[in-house]
């Protein structure tokens, strides 16, 4: 599975994390503040990094490669 972290030192950390029951989440903590989110698109949503700033770009490149990772853990094996 890829990095279950993400991590931008001071500003933004980012932890996926899978349940054993219910729905997997991200734990996201920012400088004062730390919050929940369901979903990807959540994610970048609440964090409001832009696609335009180094930082956006790595966590949207995060993002996509974990959720590649978990459709391939996900699926039956022949």
């Amino acid at each position: 599975m890829a990095n279950p972290r993400f991590e931008r030192t001071g500003a933004l950390t980012i932890e996926y994390r899978r349940a054993r029951e219910g729905p997997n989440s991200y734990l996201v903590w920012e400088p004062h503040k730390s919050y929940i989110c369901l979903t990807a698109e959540d994610v970048i949503k609440q964090t409001k990094w832009t696609r335009g700033t180094e930082t956006g770009q790595r966590l949207r490149e995060w993002l996509s490669d974990l959720a590649e990772k978990s459709l391939l853990e996900n699926q039956p094996s022949e």
